[in-house]
């Protein structure tokens, strides 16, 4: 899920913060959270799986895995108990219900999860040839400029989107060209608009009692 998501935030309430379903998912999975805004990459790979089980998808994304991370079960939203007039199982009902299956049927649910792993590579297999992508020798210098190119010299942050919350993998990006490039200016540029655009937060107003 992430940060700004509706139904991420009802199901944390709901399950994850609940005792008897937190001690349920802890007793029957090794359970992970992954931020979609942290990595989009990894959050595109389970949406393409949960639309092809589900045929949609959406947030929050929940997706059931081997150990050896070969998903075979996905959905979107579960609320704590089952909800029969919407036609959805909750999760007091559904983690039980997969414990039962992985005892009972676990040679079905790896022969499932290897043909939608084979499903997924012929998929991406194809859309690469299809697109013939080739990584042109520019693509750090393009995508820095991409970044150059949206900097809000105003504000702070990078434009082009309905909001600015930050994405770890961008900055992560940036730092990691400013060593390749030593790019000083534009890495002092983005440092201090950052700086100053944190000391016009609430959090630091409410910090320094200012009203």
């Amino acid at each position: 899920g992430y940060t700004t998501c509706h139904w991420c935030h009802v199901m944390e309430h709901e399950s994850f913060e609940d005792n008897q379903v937190a001690k349920l998912m802890n007793d029957t999975f090794i359970n992970v959270k992954v931020d979609r805004e942290e990595r989009p990459d990894i959050d595109n790979v389970y949406m393409e799986v949960t639309q092809q089980l589900t045929g949609r998808g959406g947030w929050t994304m929940t997706v059931i895995m081997t150990p050896d991370r070969k998903p075979f079960f996905a959905g979107t939203y579960f609320p704590k108990d089952s909800r029969p007039n919407y036609k959805r199982i909750g999760m007091l009902e559904l983690v039980p219900a997969i414990d039962s299956l992985w005892i009972n049927k676990r040679d079905s649910l790896n022969i499932s999860a290897d043909n939608i792993v084979k499903s997924l590579v012929q998929s991406n297999r194809s859309r690469i040839n299809k697109n013939n992508i080739k990584l042109k020798d520019t693509i750090l210098i393009d995508s820095f400029n991409s970044f150059n190119n949206k900097f809000d010299e105003v504000y702070g942050g990078f434009t082009g989107s309905r909001n600015k919350f930050p994405k770890p993998h961008d900055y992560s990006f940036l730092t990691k060209y400013y060593y390749k490039s030593k790019k000083k200016q534009k890495r002092s540029r983005g440092g201090w608009k950052k700086k100053d655009s944190s000391m016009m937060s609430p959090t630091h107003h409410s910090r320094d009692r200012i009203e």
